[in-house]
């Protein structure tokens, strides 16, 4: 479902719709303990979000489970609220929240839609695109960023050749957020610490940066 919204509304930002099922979608369901405990010691939490962002040339995109600051609005979203975050030329950052589930929000919206295909039947409007503005960018699933890298059966932090930003530690885990590394260093990581130990990983909500 998320992935689905995250295609609509990259049509909409960007031009360009997005296939759901090459997206690399990652659930909630290999969430830990551990890495809720974490995030919130770092004074982040972990929500479910879809990115679209543009890199130069390149929509960077990622469906899944991410730290967000707690300070952040996206941080204060909750039960069947949905929001949507957006940066822009003209208006800079903002975000729209409303009830993305339930039968009284869901049963809105289709009769909104299927309201507004009736009018366009009536006007001779059909079969034109929602948005006419496109752009080339090349697909891109992995940029620079930070991460939540979490250890488990492990106290003590498991590399030093790396500038951990803060780290801590609790029953039987280990946990730091990186700096911004690149994907192929968060998979070098990953491969040096799973030599020794589990270990798992989160993105850090706002720290992509172009490559």
């Amino acid at each position: 479902d998320t992935a689905n919204k995250l295609s609509i509304l990259s049509q909409f930002a960007f031009g360009k719709a997005l296939n759901p099922s090459k997206l690399g979608v990652r659930g909630i369901d290999q969430l830990t303990g551990a890495q809720l405990a974490s995030a919130k010691q770092f004074g982040y939490t972990i929500k479910l979000l879809a990115i679209a962002k543009r890199l130069g040339d390149q929509l960077y995109t990622f469906v899944g489970p991410t730290l967000v600051n707690k300070n952040d609005q996206l941080a204060q979203i909750n039960g069947v609220q949905n929001a949507v975050a957006v940066e822009s030329n003209a208006l800079g950052s903002s975000v729209y929240t409303g009830a993305g589930a339930g039968a009284e929000p869901t049963a809105n919206s289709i009769l909104s839609d299927l309201a507004a295909a009736a009018n366009d039947i009536l006007d001779y409007d059909c079969g034109s695109a929602f948005n006419n503005y496109h752009e080339e960018l090349k697909p891109c699933n992995d940029a620079p960023q930070s991460y939540l890298i979490t250890v488990y059966d492990c106290s003590s932090r498991p590399v030093d050749n790396i500038d951990w930003q803060i780290e801590t530690s609790g029953d039987h885990y280990w946990s730091g957020i990186t700096p911004v590394i690149t994907h192929d260093e968060l998979t070098a990581l990953l491969e040096t610490i799973n030599n020794d130990f589990a270990v798992n990983y989160l993105p850090v909500y706002d720290t992509v940066e172009l490559k």
